[in-house]
């Protein structure tokens, strides 16, 4: 279509809807898009027709919903800024730790943290920006089996923000210090160790974990923390305690960052996983392994009930590993 020159103040171009494009474009034409409702032009070397000014991005899996568009990492990779500037959300969830295994039938493991998790929103143009989807913690078995729960690996968007790995909880014949359970989250306290002994939350990111308070070699062991809500004490009673809750991120109906459940004392009823994909502990009677954290939610491993016929099978279960979710308007 030719060019037609109205007066000197403006130019009428070829115009179209984006079903109605050129079959075979050549690099530089130009033209408006009915559709989106902007001008672009065809990129030879991206093979592609690019709006002027309009955002465009890779990496992930990527989903519309809404006016939002969301790209999705459930494993490393790069967000790519192709074309454009815009203010981005973020969502961003460490792995959860390892839950705590038990070598008694009384002594209950406690449940690990969940990963930390870390919200936002940030203006970004072109470039790339590297994402690291942290992995959870393994869970722990009776320490004479030489097997000790691990936390939740980091999980990092660019390079200015990173989540911290949920803490991992103690074996129940462990002597770890509240320091070494912490995490984004912190692990619960295991028996028979202090009812100090409980991992504390990083800030902004997560809960401590909930405390033991039983006797030496009894009870039930304390929940782990979640993004949203600390782990539950366990002050008395063969109970383990529930996992703290996680986060609804941008109230989309998705929770994540769950803390682990309790092992529980003997035949008592272990700590439920808190929402958001944590773990449920596990009770001597019923099962001796406790339940792993939901993977790509951050949820944190459950603690084991203990099994005195074969101590060696007590494991804690594993965390779930993280998720990173960045979203625009479209």
């Amino acid at each position: 279509m030719p060019v037609t020159i109205l007066g000197e103040q403006a130019i009428t171009l070829p115009a179209g809807n984006t079903a109605s494009r050129p079959g075979t474009p050549t690099s530089g034409m130009f033209r408006y898009n009915t559709t989106k409702n902007i001008l672009e032009y065809y990129d030879g070397n991206q093979s592609a027709w690019v709006g002027i000014g309009e955002f465009v991005a890779t990496g992930g899996t990527i989903t519309t919903s809404g006016s939002y568009s969301y790209h999705t990492f459930t494993s490393s990779g790069t967000f790519q800024i192709t074309n454009g500037l815009k203010t981005i959300d973020y969502l961003i969830v460490a792995g959860g730790g390892g839950g705590g295994g038990s070598g008694a039938q009384n002594a209950a493991a406690g449940a690990a943290g969940a990963g930390g998790a870390v919200t936002g929103s940030t203006a970004l143009g072109v470039g790339s920006y590297s994402v690291t989807v942290g992995g959870g913690g393994s869970g722990g078995q009776n320490v004479n089996a030489g097997k000790t729960s691990t936390p939740g690996q980091n999980s990092v968007f660019g390079a200015f923000t990173t989540a911290i790995g949920g803490g991992s909880a103690a074996n129940s014949n462990e002597g770890y210090s509240g320091a070494e359970l912490s995490g984004g989250s912190g692990a619960g306290s295991s028996t028979p160790s202090s009812t100090s002994n409980y991992g504390s939350g990083t800030a902004g990111q997560g809960n401590r974990g909930g405390i033991h308070g039983g006797p030496v070699g009894g009870w039930g062991g304390g929940g782990g923390g979640g993004a949203g809500a600390q782990g539950t004490d366990v002050p008395s009673g063969g109970t383990g305690g529930a996992g703290g809750a996680g986060i609804n991120w941008q109230s989309l109906g998705t929770v994540y960052a769950g803390g682990g459940g309790g092992g529980s004392y003997d035949t008592n009823t272990a700590g439920a996983g808190g929402s958001g994909g944590g773990g449920a502990g596990s009770n001597s009677n019923v099962r001796t392994t406790g339940v792993a954290g939901t993977a790509n939610t951050g949820g944190g491993g459950g603690g084991s009930g203990g099994n005195t016929s074969n101590q060696n099978t007590c494991f804690g279960g594993n965390g779930g590993s993280g998720v990173v979710i960045v979203r625009y308007l479209t």
